[in-house]
């Protein structure tokens, strides 16, 4: 089984409340340069979960729309919840290929969640970056990193490959 990890991108700093915050010009380029690299790179997801906080459903569309997937919201993936929490949740949909979209610091203690077990140890993923991870289960310390990505690298790919 294979998950993609999404962090949401960059976003609006201003006086709105979090939960209304949305990505900015940079933050919707990144999430479609970067949900076109990873579409061209490995094999979608059969849904994507998504927090409900704005910046990061708008990035879930973007992916879905890559993906031609629904976008579901739960509340599980708010940037507060515990990765005991999601682990349980993510177990109730096991043998499906996933893509979870929402925040620091809990995608980055879930991925070290599962990855190196407990007790978490925080992974910092990069605003619109990715973590692709092959799980044979869904507990802790069993799932291998295949690869991570950031905005930035997909960027420097691009222009590698329009320069030769």
């Amino acid at each position: 089984m294979n998950l993609y990890l999404i962090r949401h991108g960059e976003s609006e700093e201003g006086m709105q409340p979090d939960d209304e915050r949305s990505l900015t010009s940079k933050g919707r380029d990144d999430s479609k340069k970067v949900a076109t690299w990873v579409s061209k790179i490995s094999e979608p997801p059969s849904i994507i979960f998504s927090s409900p906080l704005k910046r990061a459903l708008e990035t879930a569309q973007t992916f879905a729309k890559t993906w031609q997937l629904p976008v579901v919201r739960v509340d599980w993936l708010r940037a507060s919840v515990e990765p005991s929490k999601v682990i349980s949740e993510i177990s109730k949909i096991a043998g499906q290929n996933f893509a979870l979209v929402g925040h620091l610091p809990n995608m980055g203690l879930l991925l070290g969640t599962l990855v190196w077990g407990l007790p978490p140890k925080e992974v910092v993923i990069p605003k619109c970056g990715v973590a692709f991870l092959t799980l044979a289960s869904i507990k802790p310390g069993t799932a291998r990193l295949r690869w991570m990505i950031a905005p930035e690298v997909v960027t420097e790919q691009i222009s590698k490959k329009f320069a030769s």
